[in-house]
């Protein structure tokens, strides 16, 4: 026999709504709504697999492309970079040029492209091979000589690519541009890893030869018509016909006086884009927010790059120290996603700061991670904290982002700090490390009338009122005893029900529905049930469900909303129903958690830095913006009843007529009730993640382990033998300790102990029969339940 053991690795749910459902024939678990759109890259959307950064690659192939001699990106400041600059007067912009040091694939610790450079012939080399004077026979661009003379030289149909016109070129076969064989053989077609280094070296040479507004159209070998733009216009004879010597010998001097050119390096646009996205996130982990850089760009214009962190400030101005290179390491490959998803993380460091309210929003412990993406000895280590984490991020446990995976933190980290996490992690004991933290779902809700339990395993269990089809199970009958929702098998990381329809999201963060979808609430559209999961929506990082609409933050931070909305409370213009997951207005980023129950009919969302914004109902108030007007738009809450500002919220929940919130201070705060229209102190001392909204009473769990609560006792769902009548002043509830959480619904009230022990006191939540084997008082009572029945 399994008996419940309610942790904080348990998620419960339950609601009570009286009514009839006609049943829909769409049942199977395989009618989904697939979202479309790609994935966005925020704080982590970089890709690293086999250390690769969207297309760069972190000393993939040391010493491939400039040979020896060349500089390293870590030996130079940030400032003043330039990228692929063509012929400026012959020299580049002040500051050393990206494309000598070791950012497109210089020396032992660069960032090479894969394919550029190592074209047979040594980049860079004047003079090394061919035949003639100080023309392109001499001359290389990626390793290619011109004239198609000598080994790797360029012909099309036999002839020189000097003579013929640019514009209307293939790659490969008979009449395209092909290279001479090494073995002396006669021309033969580029493979794919030199056609990219080919497609690069076009680049350049059209660059220099057309004007600006000029350009020559390229066919490459699979068929794809690639543009390449004029720039400095030297010869642009060569666009149509053969290139005059007069052409010839400017267009070498643009080569030639470009340090692309004398390194034999260059970049093609997509790899450019590419290398400021990489540039983007070294920035921000490098540098302090204060701090700036001016990188150039290959179309000569500038960009400027802010940090963010201030991991190797130093950087700025001037080699990256050995310490900033750990660091740096540790923050890129700690901001990389498997999965190209973006996920809003909480990155712990000694020199990071994390505020009280950062710390509590971003709870869940994900892993840590530390290497070198600097240097000979090029890696990246991680680690994954046992039961945290979202499996969509991957790196942090799979070999599929190319780092090597040490296993649990706890056994491979000597150090541990309750705040920054592990360190000393590894067999040499590293110390630059950097550790993740998430901001997932963990909230447990209680409703009336069923009942749905996650296990410690992740199976979802469910019993009660099942009219709708809100217990999964294919049927529309009431249920005495736990019923394992098989189509979600052993992935249920939280759940929660509404007043007939119900959500589970899964570790991998894809969230299903099920139930009564009257208003949309399922987001599948038409159809008034589905008594089976279907899915909703993917990257979800945590989600909430009112009386008849439903709400998730995905893991970018963006909040959508679907189901009911004639309150507003689906946060989007127009009261009809809205029938599929739509964005909320204005939060598109930077949400945290969001707040709803069975009786709501009302949302509310925690930001990422602590401020609050409802939009719904407000009837009563409980809203926060001191009126009594609907909003179908997020409405921040902007002071409480004493005029000061409001803000650093942790926790929140929501019921049909108030909402509460916590503070990082641990004040509690509510408003609504049809008394205060804005935030009113009602507590402190209040431990985090402990409030419960019930239909008209709130509990929490003080940072003693006691449970208080407030508000109406029709049921004794207060705790007191008090039964009938109201009390608004918060008291503990004697019989229950060392509390770890607290749910409430509608008659009832239940408690979690730090060991897992359930206790519940008021009125059977249940409609057409009990839900609970014992009956319940107003006295708290343990409560078993087997899950294996």
């Amino acid at each position: 026999m399994r008996v419940l053991n309610i942790g904080f690795g348990i998620a419960v749910s339950m609601s009570f709504l009286s009514g009839a459902c006609t049943v829909d024939p769409r049942l199977a678990f395989d009618d989904v709504v697939q979202q479309s759109g790609e994935a966005l890259r925020g704080d982590n959307g970089l890709s690293l697999n086999g250390l690769s950064l969207n297309g760069l690659s972190l000393n993939g192939r040391t010493g491939d492309v400039l040979g020896e001699g060349a500089g390293n990106l870590f030996e130079v400041p940030l400032d003043g970079l330039y990228i692929n600059q063509i012929g400026r007067s012959g020299v580049g912009f002040d500051g050393v040029g990206t494309n000598q040091v070791g950012v497109s694939g210089a020396g032992t610790s660069g960032v090479s492209m894969t394919g550029i450079g190592l074209t047979g012939a040594e980049p860079g080399t004047i003079g090394a091979a061919g035949e003639g004077d100080d023309s392109f026979d001499r001359f290389s661009v990626n390793g290619f000589y011109l004239h198609g003379f000598g080994e790797n030289g360029l012909t099309v149909a036999g002839a020189p690519l000097r003579e013929v016109g640019l514009d209307g070129l293939t790659i490969n076969g008979s009449f395209g541009v092909r290279r001479n064989a090494s073995d002396g053989a006669g021309p033969v077609d580029f493979e794919p890893a030199r056609e990219d280094a080919l497609e690069v070296a076009l680049y350049h040479l059209v660059g220099c030869a057309l004007g600006e507004g000029e350009s020559a159209k390229i066919t490459a070998s699979d068929g794809t018509v690639r543009i390449y733009q004029g720039l400095r216009g030297l010869a642009p004879e060569w666009r149509r016909s053969s290139l005059s010597r007069e052409g010839e010998g400017r267009v070498l001097a643009c080569l030639a006086s470009s340090p692309v050119a004398s390194q034999g390096v260059a970049l093609n646009a997509e790899q450019e884009l590419n290398l400021s996205l990489l540039l983007h996130y070294l920035v921000e982990c490098a540098l302090a927010p204060e701090q700036m850089v001016t990188i150039y760009a290959g179309d000569g214009t500038t960009a400027q790059y802010a940090g963010a962190m201030g991991l190797a400030a130093e950087w700025q101005t001037e080699a990256l120290s050995e310490a900033g290179m750990g660091k740096v390491s540790a923050c890129v490959a700690a901001r990389t996603n498997g999965l190209g998803q973006t996920v809003s993380l909480s990155l712990r460091h000694p020199e990071l700061e994390t505020s009280p309210v950062e710390a509590e929003l971003f709870s869940v412990h994900e892993g840590a991670f530390w290497g070198r993406l600097f240097g000979p000895d090029q890696h990246i280590e991680a680690c994954v904290v046992s039961g945290g984490g979202l499996s969509g991020r991957v790196c942090a446990e799979s070999e599929d982002c190319g780092f090597l995976i040490a296993g649990d933190c706890a056994e491979v980290c000597a150090d541990y700090d309750p705040v920054n996490g592990y360190s000393r992690c590894g067999a040499d004991g590293a110390t630059e490390v950097i550790n993740t933290f998430l901001n997932l779902g963990t909230r447990v809700t209680f409703g009336d009338g069923n009942l749905c339990v996650v296990d410690d395993d992740g199976g979802l269990h469910c019993w009660g009122a099942n009219q709708c089809g809100q217990l999964a199970d294919g049927t529309t009958i009431f249920r005495d005893r736990p019923v394992f929702v098989e189509e979600l098998g052993h992935e249920v990381a939280e759940a929660a029900m509404g007043a007939l329809h119900a959500c589970a999201r899964q570790r991998d963060g894809e969230l299903y529905c099920w139930g009564h979808n009257g208003y949309g609430q399922l987001g599948q559209g038409g159809g008034l049930q589905w008594q089976r999961p279907v899915r909703v929506l993917g990257d979800v990082a945590t989600f909430a469900i009112g009386d008849t609409h439903s709400c998730a933050v995905k893991t970018d931070g963006s909040a959508w909303c679907w189901g009911n909305n004639e309150s507003g409370q689906a946060g989007v213009q127009g009261k009809g129903p809205v029938e599929t997951p739509s964005p909320v207005s204005g939060l598109d980023a930077g949400v945290a958690r969001l707040a709803a129950s069975t009786t709501a009919k009302h949302t509310c969302a925690v930001m990422g830095d602590g401020g609050v914004s409802c939009w719904g109902d407000n009837a009563h108030g409980q809203l926060g913006d001191g009126s009594r007007r609907h909003r179908n738009r997020p409405t921040p809450i902007s002071t409480d009843d004493r005029g000061q500002p409001f803000g650093e919220v942790t926790d929140m929940c929501a019921a049909g007529a108030y909402s509460c919130a916590r503070k990082a201070d641990g004040s509690l705060w509510c408003w609504g009730f049809d008394v205060n229209a804005r935030p009113h102190l009602v507590a402190d001392d209040v431990a985090p993640e402990s409030l419960a909204c019930g239909e008209w009473h709130a509990c929490f769990v003080k940072h003693d382990g006691d449970v208080w609560c407030f508000g109406r006792n029709e049921h004794g769902q207060l705790g007191r033998d008090t039964e009938g009548r109201s009390d608004f002043v918060p008291a503990p509830v004697e019989g229950v300790d060392k509390v770890s959480f607290v749910n409430a619904g509608r008659t009832h009230t239940c408690a979690t102990r730090g060991d897992g022990r359930l206790f519940c006191w008021g009125t059977d939540p249940g409609h057409e029969q009990s839900l609970f084997p014992v009956e319940l008082s107003s006295t708290p009572i343990e409560i078993e339940i087997d899950l294996d029945q």
